[in-house]
């Protein structure tokens, strides 16, 4: 569709700049040649300067009008869109040769690919912007036609969201997402209003400082291990008593072995009584608390937590704020099995956009296109955020990372059955959850 989209765009262009030359031939004196538009002048970058350099302002217009232009806001470079751009082109266009794929392509050659339409770009967070961010965008001038959101449910509320139904039903991309939940996830009474892109997922993080040494011995722990030791509620209720055991002196030494445990009561349903008996019982005996014990501060933050639950959006955050000291243990099974609780991030279009189709294709690549995939872990580094493609190509690069393959592996293996956590920014929702899990613990029996 997109291919015939440029060609008969390139077509109106090239009849606009024909009538063009024809009108100046009349003038009586011409300073140059008229410019002749051929497709290679045309850039992601120089597409408007090319644009502008037309001396008849008719012209301008009806270029200008003629040429798709969108916004997008995304966690990657002005250059890495770029190249993104170009391999979209390709790949719409058959142009992309044989043996030749996100991995392996020559970057020489990707930037010297010319794409007849403007995609202008904005740089955000990794996880996306929140529905105060949009609506900025909103107040400030407009929203990205494309953008990156961790709260899609708000972004739709605020009617910041296009439906893309009629836009996507027949692109054959969406069947690259790993699970149709993921699409039902981004659904609102039968609309999608966001394409599945990435996924985050809940995580115990630690400080190796305070690991005890057997579990390191046992376990092979070491910086960026990930590993499943901490099997049950039992299991991680040993681990505190050993951290405990090292560290008694708590008003000195203040090592707190786990911060916040009633946030594991918001990462599952169908607790038992005597898991939730265990983790007040932790609070009473000091095995835990949410912040220091001597003070306001948060024990993550003073460094005396020894371990804390927290997002895999948060893993560079962490490792740069506690330099080789820090490795993964997979959540203990709280009531049911384990399934990992996973954080959509979408990708929407901005019901405000001038190029919805061509928005919600470009978009579509992004996210769930192979190549598009592959060029991206070859060029930027998001690591806590995964793709949501099925992909052997895409993981096996993943897993295959010196320093953070062994986090991709263990989630990799559980991709048939994640659990959606509502656990997004600013959700008010999950706030609303944690809330009730502090009220449980903190709740004397009756």
């Amino acid at each position: 569709m997109t291919k015939y989209f440029f060609k008969r765009t390139l077509s109106f262009i090239l009849i606009i700049f024909v009538v063009a030359a024809e009108l100046l031939c009349g003038c009586s004196k011409v300073e140059a040649d008229f410019p002749e538009f051929s497709e290679s002048n045309m850039s992601i970058s120089a597409v408007s300067a090319d644009i502008t350099d037309v001396e008849a302002s008719v012209s301008v217009d009806a270029v200008k009008e003629a040429v798709p232009h969108i916004t997008v806001a995304l966690p990657y470079s002005a250059k890495t869109l770029s190249r993104l751009a170009k391999l979209f082109y390709l790949k719409n266009n058959n142009m992309l040769g044989n043996a030749i794929n996100g991995s392996n392509i020559a970057l020489d050659y990707l930037d010297a690919v010319n794409v007849p339409f403007i995609i202008d770009s904005i740089k955000i967070s990794p996880t996306g912007a929140n529905v105060s961010t949009v609506s900025d965008w909103d107040n400030s001038g407009g929203i990205p036609d494309v953008f990156l959101t961790n709260d899609l449910s708000g972004v739709k509320e605020a009617g910041f969201a296009a439906p893309l139904n009629d836009c996507l039903y027949d692109n054959s991309l969406i069947s690259n997402c790993f699970s149709s939940e993921a699409l039902y996830e981004c659904g609102f009474d039968s609309l999608i209003y966001g394409i599945p892109y990435g996924f985050s997922f809940e995580i115990m993080f630690a400080n190796l400082d305070f690991i005890p040494a057997k579990y390191k011995e046992n376990y092979a722990i070491e910086s960026m291990s990930f590993v499943s030791v901490l099997s049950d509620v039992d299991k991680l209720n040993e681990m505190m008593m050993d951290i405990r055991n090292d560290y008694p002196d708590i008003e000195n030494e203040g090592i707190v072995p786990l911060r916040s445990a009633y946030e594991l009561l918001a990462q599952t349903n169908g607790i038992s009584e005597p898991e939730l008996q265990s983790i007040k019982e932790w609070y009473d005996t000091n095995l835990t608390s949410d912040y220091d014990y001597n003070s306001s501060t948060d024990s993550v933050y003073s460094r005396h937590a020894a371990m804390w639950i927290a997002d895999s959006s948060e893993i560079d955050m962490w490792c740069d704020y506690y330099p080789d000291k820090i490795c993964f243990f997979r959540l203990p099974n709280i009531g049911n099995e384990y399934k990992p609780l996973i954080t959509l991030y979408p990708l929407c279009v901005s019901p405000q956009s001038e190029n919805i189709e061509f928005a919600s294709e470009f978009a579509a690549f992004v996210a769930l296109d192979e190549d598009a995939q592959r060029l991206i872990l070859r060029l930027e580094n998001n690591m806590g955020i995964f793709p949501m493609i099925d992909s052997s190509n895409v993981w096996n690069s993943l897993t295959s990372d010196v320093v953070y393959g062994n986090i991709a592996g263990s989630i990799e293996e559980q991709l048939n059955s994640v659990v959606y956590s509502r656990n997004v920014i600013d959700n008010n929702e999950y706030k609303d959850i944690l809330s009730a899990a502090r009220d449980v613990v903190n709740s004397e029996e009756e």
